[in-house]
């Protein structure tokens, strides 16, 4: 964009960057490798004043914005306190009124912003350039015309303030541009604080405002731009060097003086000719006149900023030139930075209680994925004991209650807040919310400016800076402000009448625009701490949640024949279960080719060989792991001697011994089962409904399972299925269980399953989420089309357990986010990409520990003999990584490949440092079950040898 407004195409490599206005307080930068926080902008700008038909002309150098306003005075997401001083909101709409002037004198106005959205610019040529910073898209002087094949009927419904329409009436000058009222979002006071059930227990304002009742706080977003248009608020700073409006329009005067001297000494036809060139110039210069008339914004012609940042090493940098710095997106939650708090994850107790203390964090390495770390005695007083060290990101979380950050807005958590807090609780109506605050009074709310030792430092409304705890403010909410608006939904129009009816200067009725085109940003990834308990996204439930069926229906009992039909359905599963249990099982896989067929012809697609999607192309798993369509087409009765229920594992995980857990068999369903109390049964479905699940997804897991996935199906309950998979080697999810539970609704296999992970409250994967989602295309959980999703005729059980093992549990898990498979290979997709390969890691072996405490019922014999016989390949892994190895590289024994230790790359000291914690809880767990090869005491001297004795440089435990 030009600084007349206009736009211009370029090539990307002909443009040379020279100033990013768009930095702000709390921004994430990147600079020669490095990653820290922007705590300061300076900006200034350039001004100039546009006249047509002439050069832009500066009038202003080195501005500061402070010194300047928008067009209108508020801007969407802006902060402004209440007349009474005593409530502050977010503006999330903002009615502005538009007057036109025309060249014969006329004006109309434009109340709302409906009407005036069907205007443009004239030098628009059709396009109609608008940057959300630019606070409006009209701005006085500009020249506009109607949208469509009659630009003047545009104006016809207009108020007429002086004369009156015509249909010469095509092009107009925006002559006045006024705010007519503002929707306003309440969301703190000075005495409720920020939460919002206070605040709307105590009546705040009305949500409509007149402009006049508002103070304007700070903007949200301040950034300034190239063409940018701006009134000066001291307008004497730049009365020297900008034009006077009583000058516009006199500069042709000379030359009229001289028309009229040439014209009494011309002939006839020569004065003729003059005298319409006269006329047209007159006419030119009373329009002028016209348009002085109205003060003129001044267009921003250049911008200059610089930068304090505050790097994660620990140092500041101030003034860091804007072109130096690129914005930096965070996509890992082990980006931490310094003056930050942060919680000790502790070690979980039997009970599954989690504690933590709090500290400060001084400085990080990256590279290293480890913090120097100032951990208090107590929280609440930073400055009684400390004691300082080195920790591991990966046992760190940052604290969130309060999370303070530069440049967000607080207010004082005053006393009387308690009070009004208790009067809410008990229902009863507080006496007095304590000194009343004047119109005036802003030393309530206030924006961080610096953090410092622990301590927050803040500048007030009133222009005052002081120093505080995190516990004495409270952080308001900084929502997106189209998020905001959505949230108050049309409840504000009832009570406050919106914006229809409003009074305009003139009195007139007023409407607002009521279409919103901004969309609600939501973030679908779910987190949960490890006691958390959600109901997930597939629609599982939970004790008081009502269920109901697909036309929002609730869901009823059955009746008295509904209920002897089901009855007899699910003894006749029962009866077909008892003969499939009393089936031979001795029939194992002779040789491991035999098992590779079988696999293979488990997961071939004959009929849709596309692959699945779970976030990104995996091209890696994509060989191996296709949708499997025809699977029943050749698992038949004859094909029963191909597999069998008892298959070795012995070529999956390198152990030589046999294990004859059944992968496949049908037993009674445990109560533990997260579906169990789910009274959509899919037994309701009828006759046909139990012959899909028996003869075909039953028969199916039976004869095609791979050896490292077992499953159980359950007679009582032919709805649910349970499911284990083994990590697979060369991933961090090596030797690692992980369950999930199944659901077949009544509609099955019109819909798909529902499916449920346990993951204890750990994500350790994009697509499995710590409340129990599974993100998978194939259960229309996430995005795709065509043999990506669920195929009813085609799509089974089989296709969904071997695609949450090959397409999900992979080695490179941080690219299974959605969008991330852009970051293949790039500096973004390297720095983050191994940091999750390593926690993914640590929380394997934290779900280890949480199976070998509380196993899923139906699975004790399996948890605890799978992990006698591989805990001492788990051991060896940690041993590995604790010499250097990179996470995700060893073979099914857990040795070094060639992979493990590339030239520049091992893996970093924050994986050892957390290791050496979770180490000995491991070998414990393990030695309870007497696990093989878990008396390893040289793994306690490695763990010494490697990271160090606890002596106060290590974060002792």
């Amino acid at each position: 964009m030009l600084v007349d407004g206009t736009l211009k195409t370029a090539e990307a490599g002909d443009i040379t960057v020279v100033d990013r206005g768009y930095l702000c307080d709390g921004e994430f930068v990147v600079s020669a490798g490095r990653v820290g926080i922007v705590t300061g902008v300076n900006t200034s700008l350039d001004l100039v004043k546009l006249s047509d038909g002439e050069p832009a002309a500066v009038v202003m150098s080195g501005v500061s914005p402070d010194r300047l306003r928008r067009v209108i005075e508020l801007s969407l997401g802006d902060f402004v306190v209440s007349v009474s001083g005593s409530w502050l909101g977010r503006v999330v709409e903002v009615s502005a009124n538009l007057n036109v002037l025309f060249d014969d004198g006329a004006v109309c106005k434009f109340i709302g912003d409906a009407r005036s959205k069907k205007l443009r610019p004239v030098e628009a040529d059709g396009r109609h350039p608008f940057r959300l910073g630019m606070n409006t898209r009209f701005y006085p002087g500009q020249r506009v015309t109607g949208i469509g094949a009659s630009p003047a009927g545009i104006f016809k419904d207009c108020r007429w303030l002086n004369g009156y329409w015509k249909p010469s009436h095509k092009v107009g000058t925006i002559s006045k541009v006024e705010m007519a009222g503002v929707l306003v979002y309440w969301i703190a006071s000075p005495h409720c604080g920020t939460d919002q059930q206070l605040i709307q227990a105590f009546a705040p304002p009305a949500a409509y405002q007149h402009p006049n009742n508002l103070t304007f706080f700070c903007s949200a977003e301040s950034d300034w731009g190239i063409g940018d248009r701006c009134f000066v608020r001291d307008k004497e700073a730049c009365s020297s060097s900008s034009p006077s409006p009583s000058d516009v329009g006199n500069d042709h005067q000379p030359l009229v003086g001289a028309l009229d001297k040439q014209d009494r000494s011309s002939s006839s036809g020569e004065a003729r000719k003059k005298l319409v060139f006269r006329i047209g110039e007159r006419r030119t210069r009373r329009e002028q006149r016209r348009r002085a008339a109205f003060e003129q914004p001044l267009s921003v012609a250049n911008t200059s900023t610089t930068a304090d940042v505050l790097w994660q090493d620990g140092t500041r940098q101030s003034g860091a030139p804007s072109t130096s710095l690129t914005h930096f997106y965070i996509t890992s939650v082990h980006e931490f930075f310094p003056e930050l708090y942060v919680v000790d994850k502790a070690v979980i107790d039997e009970a599954g209680g989690q504690t933590g203390r709090v500290g400060l964090i001084r400085s990080v390495n990256f590279e290293d994925q480890s913090v120097a770390v100032s951990w208090f005695k107590q929280a609440s007083n930073p400055d009684e004991g400390r004691e300082d060290c080195t920790a591991s990101v990966y046992d760190l979380a940052l604290r969130r209650d309060p999370l303070v950050f530069y440049g967000q807005v607080v207010v004082r958590v005053l006393p009387s807040a308690a009070g009004c807090a208790q009067a809410t609780i008990t229902g009863v109506q507080a006496p007095s919310l304590g000194r009343k605050m004047a119109a005036t009074d802003l030393s309530w709310v206030g924006r961080v400016v610096d953090l410092r030792d622990g301590r927050v430092q803040v500048k007030w409304g009133d222009g005052g800076t002081s120093m505080v705890l995190p516990h004495e403010i409270s952080v308001v909410n900084g929502k997106y402000y189209s998020v905001l608006h959505a949230e108050m939904g049309t409840d504000w129009e009832e009570e406050d009448g919106g914006f229809d009816g409003l009074q305009d200067e003139e009195g007139e009725d007023g409407s607002a625009d009521e279409d919103d085109d901004d969309s609600v940003d939501e973030d679908g990834t779910d987190s949960a701490d490890e006691n958390d308990h959600l109901v997930d996204e597939n629609g599982t439930d939970s004790p008081g949640i009502d269920l109901r069926d697909e036309d929002g229906a609730a869901v009823t009992r059955t009746s008295r024949l509904g209920a002897i039909v089901q009855y007899v359905l699910r003894l006749a599963g029962v009866v077909l279960a008892q003969a499939m249990r009393y089936r031979p099982t001795d029939r194992l896989s002779s040789s491991s080719s035999s098992s590779s067929s079988t696999l293979a012809a488990a997961t071939a697609n004959v009929g849709a060989p596309a692959l699945l999607t779970v976030g990104h192309d995996d091209t890696n798993n994509g060989d191996a792991i296709h949708a499997t369509a025809a699977a029943s087409a050749t698992s038949d009765d004859d094909d029963d001697d191909s597999a069998a229920k008892g298959r070795s594992i012995a070529d999956a995980t390198g152990d030589e011994d046999q294990f004859r857990f059944p992968h496949f068999d049908v037993t009674q369903s445990p109560p533990d089962h997260h579906y169990i109390d789910n009274l959509d049964q899919g037994s309701n479905g009828g006759k046909k409904w139990v012959k899909a699940v028996h003869k075909q997804e039953w028969k199916i897991l039976e004869n095609n399972l791979p050896d490292t996935i077992y499953i159980r199906a359950f007679e009582d309950r032919m709805d649910l299925v349970r499911a284990v998979m083994v990590g697979a080697s060369g991933t961090p999810y090596q030797d690692g269980l992980f369950f999930f539970d199944m659901h077949l609704p009544p509609s099955y296999p019109a819909v798909p399953p529902l499916v449920y992970y346990h993951s204890f409250g750990l994500q350790l994967n994009p697509n499995l989420y710590g409340s129990g989602t599974v993100c998978l295309s194939l259960l229309n959980t996430f995005g795709g089309e065509g043999s990506e999703v669920w195929l009813p005729t085609t799509s089974t059980l089989l296709q969904v357990v071997v695609s949450i093992q090959g397409l999900i549990l992979n080695d490179k898990p941080f690219f299974n986010e959605a969008g991330y498979e852009a970051l293949v290979g790039r500096p973004e997709g390297l720095r983050n990409a191994l940091p999750y390969t390593e926690n993914a890691y640590l929380l394997t072996l934290r779900s280890i520990l949480h199976l070998l405490r509380r196993p899923p019922q139906g699975f004790e014999e399996l948890v605890q003999d799978h992990f006698h016989r591989r805990g001492r390949f788990v051991l060896r892994a940690c041993e590995a990584y604790l010499r250097g190895c990179i996470v995700g590289t060893l073979d099914s024994d857990a040795r070094a490949t060639e992979g493990s230790k590339e030239e520049g790359r091992r893996c970093s000291a924050g994986l050892r440092l957390a290791l050496a914690n979770v180490v000995p809880r491991l070998l414990t767990a393990l030695a309870e079950i007497g696990a093989e090869g878990c008396d390893c005491d040289h793994l306690h001297g490695l763990r010494d040898m490697l990271v160090g004795p606890d002596d106060g440089r290590l974060c002792a435990r």
